[in-house]
């Protein structure tokens, strides 16, 4: 009885030892931020638990593009505290929507690996909420013209345009993206799209009033 007893509370013993391990636990695993003013740093929190037995090690945090910045907690989080993983997406340069993932991995075993995301979208930021030293540090779009008579067109003619536009103010301008408002106007895509304080490009454009490309 004595050796049944023993072998007994070593196997409970050992059954209890194998399910100590750390288990991480986010409080969510998605953010969205809205609407984000372009040039602004979209910065979010992802705050995690460690519901286990064992320290938490947050082994690495990689983001799926250079335009979102993680830090994590580096030391080892004990059981029932808390940790986070904070993501900071650089929205300059960068209209539109956008949704980013940010692989963390652990020393957990049941989840060695994980995702938490970001979403949003960039707008242009508006003017008046700009201070007068940001205005005086910015780029300045002018066109040397905004309105191009083409007179008699034909249905099947293509009619080639310059759009001459020169950055005047005091920081490097970027083109995003050339678009119409019809699917009549085709855009030459190699145009320089960095243009330095006064640096001039000339932006190649056809006119196609049956809407079909070259």
């Amino acid at each position: 009885m004595k050796k049944f007893c023993l072998f007994i509370l070593i196997a409970l013993t050992a059954t209890g030892g194998a399910f100590a391990q750390a288990t991480l636990k986010f409080s969510e695993t998605q953010h969205d931020f809205g609407e984000v003013y372009e040039g602004d740093a979209a910065t979010h929190e992802f705050v995690f638990t460690n519901t286990g037995t064992e320290p938490l090690v947050i082994t690495d945090v990689k983001a799926s593009c250079g335009c979102t910045t993680p830090y994590w907690t580096r030391e080892p989080v004990m059981p029932g505290a808390k940790g986070s993983i904070k993501a900071s997406y650089n929205s300059k340069g960068r209209p539109g929507n956008f949704r980013k993932s940010i692989r963390v991995s652990t020393n957990d075993p049941a989840l060695p690996s994980t995702y938490v995301y970001i979403m949003g979208s960039v707008i242009d930021k508006p003017l008046d909420s700009y201070t007068e030293e940001e205005l005086q540090r910015s780029p300045v779009l002018t066109a040397a013209e905004v309105v191009y008579q083409l007179g008699k067109v034909e249905q099947q003619q293509a009619v080639p345009l310059t759009i001459a536009v020169t950055n005047k103010g005091n920081s490097v301008l970027i083109i995003n993206s050339l678009r119409s408002v019809c699917n009549c106007f085709f855009f030459d895509q190699d145009t320089e799209r960095n243009l330095n304080k006064g640096q001039t490009a000339e932006l190649k454009v056809i006119y196609r009033p049956t809407g079909i490309g070259h």
